[in-house]
């Protein structure tokens, strides 16, 4: 029995099945598709999330950009990204839609 490979493994592996899609999965869907979706697959498995700190957003209280504290990655009703979380100066609920 074979043990389970890792995430970065995965990632290893990714560039080679996109250079030789599944036969299977080619003839079903195209070989475009195929490798559209390991190529997502594989950029959304190669990038790191955010650390606090990275990421922005605007105080209104303070009528300033801030650092996050606290961040917190949320999906919108609509499926869009967003990053919740504090302002490091008066505490006030910071909120940036978008990249997360």
């Amino acid at each position: 029995m074979s043990s389970i490979p890792t995430n970065n493994e995965l990632i290893n592996q990714i560039p080679q099945y996109i250079a030789r899609p599944s036969q299977a999965f080619a003839t079903t869907y195209g070989v475009k598709a195929l490798q559209h979706v390991l190529t997502c697959v594989y950029h959304m498995l190669s990038v790191s999330p955010h650390k606090e700190g990275e990421m922005e957003a605007y105080c209104v209280k303070c009528r300033a950009k801030r650092e996050i504290q606290n961040a917190e990655q949320t999906t919108l009703k609509n499926g869009r990204p967003a990053t919740r979380g504090k302002c490091p100066t008066c505490g006030t609920n910071v909120f940036r839609i978008g990249k997360s």
